[in-house]
């Protein structure tokens, strides 16, 4: 079986649609990531939001981001490419494809993602849409 049909399976699994279930899905794919690595995660992680059409998924994967602590792993693109596609993604859908989110939730998420990326304080005044690193990544949808 390919890994994204398999990953999309466990973010599309009815029991994980509950925010109090974030732990369990990124357990779901720590399990995943001992048979296949966790580079190949990434990859499809990083494929999903790009594609359009996965945004239902998007939350969930920017959530496997943070549990599984992608700042300390081998990602397969640049850190600054990454942060680009987080930041691209809360353009296009605030609330990162899933409704009733609150949309503060959800950017301070991303950002929990990207001061560890980018190796900065939590309250840093780092603003990556403003980080040539960064803008140098424009992703184009």
């Amino acid at each position: 079986m390919q890994l994204q049909p398999q990953i999309i399976k466990i973010l599309a699994d009815p029991k994980f649609q509950d925010e109090a279930t974030e732990d369990v899905i990124s357990e779901e794919i720590a399990v995943l990531a001992v048979e296949v690595g966790w580079k190949p995660i990434f990859c499809v992680f990083v494929g999903v939001l790009l594609d359009l059409s996965l945004m239902q998924y998007w939350y969930d994967v920017v959530v496997c981001l943070f549990c599984c602590d992608c700042h300390q792993r081998d990602l397969p693109c640049d850190p600054t490419y990454l942060i680009a596609l987080l930041y691209d993604c809360l353009r296009i859908s605030p609330d990162l494809g899933r409704r009733g989110l609150n949309h503060d939730d959800v950017h301070n998420l991303v950002w929990s993602i990207v001061h560890q990326l980018k190796g900065v304080g939590y309250l840093a005044d780092y603003e990556p849409q403003f980080d040539p690193s960064v803008i140098q990544h424009q992703i184009m949808r």
